[in-house]
């Protein structure tokens, strides 16, 4: 299957993939096919995803589901392609779900962290620019804002 890569990578480029996930895809199946150590013409079976899929980082300690999602992600597409083009007969992550990943909370700034910015914003010498400081952190802080939505 490690033949086919050139192809996988040309059929990513006709479909507009971005370099960067083209890149990593092809990473990912690389460090699969060493993983996996198959001979040539052997299918990769459920078992060799699975096993790749849960193995862990070099340090031991278990990989994040969003690693894991990505590598399955990269082996969906290349299975899919292969089985597409005649290369397989089936496609071993049919079936394997992708783990759910843990909600993250937003990142928000203590009340004293915006006392702060408000203090910082109102030592601007120039009137305009602190008047101008003032009313953009009152839009972030009482809007929820990002500052690149502004």
């Amino acid at each position: 299957m490690r033949e086919h890569l050139d192809d996988f990578r040309r059929f990513l480029s006709a479909r507009n993939h971005a370099p960067r996930t083209q890149s990593t895809y092809a990473r990912i199946l690389e460090t699969f096919f060493a993983f996996c150590d198959l001979p040539a013409q052997t299918e990769p079976s459920l078992a060799d995803v699975e096993a790749f899929l849960v193995r862990p980082k070099q340090t031991g300690a278990a990989r994040a589901p969003r690693a894991r999602n990505l590598d399955l992600a990269a082996l969906r597409v290349f299975f899919r392609f292969a089985v597409e083009h005649g290369l397989l007969a089936r496609d071993p992550t049919k079936g394997i779900r992708l783990l759910r990943e843990p909600a993250h909370e937003p990142a928000v700034p203590t009340v004293g962290e915006i006392r702060a910015m408000f203090s910082a914003a109102a030592q601007e010498p120039d009137p305009v620019a602190r008047s101008r400081s003032v009313a953009l952190h009152a839009v972030l802080t009482q809007t929820a804002l990002r500052v690149r939505e502004v």
